[in-house]
């Protein structure tokens, strides 16, 4: 049965999911512990937006691995219950099917958490942490949620202020550029880690230089008094500043060298004068260009993802069918090895008492004993009936063979 203990980001701060944040080697060690002393499989997802662990459970791997969460991060109880959510069984399916699909994500529908979860699924394969039923879990949530991305276009519809930033500009140029980011506060930073995905250079500029050291070294930061020095060599410039008065300024812009400029201005009051758009060459755009987008996109991505929550509930199922017949598979499979074993060691202790036996009649016993030995395996399983017909008829299929 899966499992999983999740952070639950309605209570959680930023600051405080920041501990959750695992590095390379701190998700080995977590992998390392987990898979020791908790849980014969264990996936761990661990990004910025989102912590959690995924086990197949008994009751007790699921003690054991509370115990090493509650080490590992150097949690009281009651901490633990507050951030933590367990689910177990269909609705550990069903949290991890609206992770996948992007039902549960900041922006509704969005397909950057699928792949962050088919990262931490291989990571957990080079961990070698997952088996048979977690490979059919995952991949099964994967081509599922593949699917209604593609079926409903729900990515398609951008509601988020840095994410509308970010599709907007994909929808005006179609090669990579130079993007200068003015701004890391919470919404800069957001539109930075959709950026970071396509092969536009970024250059960002902030107050607080502590706000930078997260990003890759291929990323340019420095002070926002430094944006003279790249405005003439930019061609998209995302502005989240909070600000009493605009940074950028016609007086500033009308004696430079250019071109070609797209400028979006995502904050409120303005961090770039609107007069600017009069000068040659430059595109500006504001909050009320791009509310327009987000407001109408909004109720067409609650509705998708109401039919994709719809499909979860038949997935879930399907997914459940499948596991149960992949166990009875397994089960099956090892009580033939065992009762053409038991068979073979029988029918040998048979003939060495019995040496004079015809052949018809070693063939009669051996049916009764073989009879006798399934009959004697499914007893311990008679209170389901079902899988109880499929076994003699297996049964009766694996020995006409």
């Amino acid at each position: 049965m899966l499992h999983v203990f999740s952070i639950n980001n309605q209570v959680v701060s930023l600051n405080e999911r920041e501990q959750y944040v695992l590095n390379e080697s701190e998700k080995a060690a977590l992998y390392q512990q987990l898979s020791e002393k908790a849980a014969t499989q264990v996936v761990i997802l661990s990004t910025c937006q989102r912590f959690e662990v995924y086990i197949e459970a008994t009751d007790l791997a699921r003690k054991k691995t509370k115990e090493i969460l509650l080490a590992f991060f150097e949690l009281t109880p009651s901490v633990f219950t507050h951030q933590f959510i367990e689910y177990s069984g269909d609705d550990a399916l069903t949290h991890l099917l609206k992770v996948s699909t992007g039902i549960l994500a900041h922006v509704v529908g969005e397909t950057q958490v699928l792949g962050q979860v088919k990262q931490a699924y291989q990571e957990a394969i080079t961990n070698q942490t997952v088996a048979k039923s977690f490979h059919t879990i995952f991949q099964s949530v994967f081509r599922f949620s593949k699917q209604m991305h593609k079926q409903t276009g729900i990515n398609d519809h951008p509601v988020s202020l840095s994410y509308s930033a970010y599709q907007f500009i994909a929808s005006k140029v179609t090669t990579p550029q130079t993007i200068l980011v003015l701004g890391a506060g919470k919404m800069g930073r957001l539109f930075v880690d959709y950026a970071l995905e396509t092969k536009h250079k970024l250059i960002v500029l902030n107050r607080d230089q502590s706000k930078l050291t997260h990003l890759p070294d291929s990323v340019t930061v420095g002070t926002l008094a430094d944006w003279p020095v790249f405005i003439e060599s930019v061609d998209v410039v995302v502005s989240s500043l909070e600000l009493a008065s605009p940074l950028i300024t016609y007086q500033h812009l009308h004696n430079k060298k250019i071109s070609r400029l797209l400028m979006l201005d995502l904050a409120l009051p303005r961090s770039i004068e609107p007069t600017i758009q009069t000068l040659p060459g430059i595109d500006l755009f504001d909050l009320d260009q791009l509310g327009e987008t987000i407001d109408k996109h909004h109720f067409v991505r609650q509705q998708k993802a109401t039919i994709i929550m719809e499909q979860i509930v038949e997935e879930v199922e399907n997914l459940k069918k499948t596991l149960h017949h992949q166990r009875f598979d397994d089960e099956r499979r090892r009580q033939f090895l065992f009762r053409d074993q038991l068979l073979t060691e029988t029918m040998a202790d048979i003939e060495r008492q019995l040496p004079d036996l015809k052949k018809k009649e070693r063939t009669i016993i051996k049916h009764h004993v073989k009879q006798a030995v399934t009959e004697a395996l499914m007893s311990n399983k008679s209170d389901d009936a079902s899988p109880n017909e499929m076994f003699h008829k297996k049964e009766r299929d694996h020995d006409e063979h």
